[in-house]
């Protein structure tokens, strides 16, 4: 999670509970469905125990194949997982965004809020 947003784990366990009871399941929570296509934004990425390691085991090929220097964070993942067979699960419920949909803290819906980055956001 970002430093600059505000995070609710309970929330975040409620959401993925139904993930949990396979702990040999590789996935990773996209978090946001733009023009019709599940997106990973970076303010929160949910990744399976088992999905980092099938990352650190196979990062090479990504860092061989992907063009890093031009992706940001969030996607050179995506698509990094997705190279490794990786499978994803949508969870547009996760994040309040700007770019994605965006609801106030008090809500009580989302796992995080994003972007509160100095003291006045967070205090509101």
């Amino acid at each position: 999670v970002d430093p600059d947003a505000v995070f609710f784990p309970d929330r975040l366990r409620g959401i993925l509970v139904v993930h949990t009871h396979q702990p040999d399941r590789s996935l990773y929570v996209t978090n946001c469905l733009k023009l019709g296509s599940p997106v990973f934004y970076n303010p929160i990425e949910p990744f399976s125990r088992a999905a980092l390691r099938t990352f650190f085991d196979n990062r090479q090929k990504c860092l061989d194949l992907l063009p890093l220097g031009t992706l940001a964070e969030a996607e050179f993942m995506s698509r990094c997982m997705d190279m490794l067979g990786v499978g994803h699960v949508l969870a547009d419920n996760l994040l309040s965004d700007l770019r994605c949909t965006h609801s106030p803290c008090s809500d009580g819906i989302k796992v995080a809020y994003y972007n509160y980055s100095g003291w006045v956001l967070w205090q509101k």
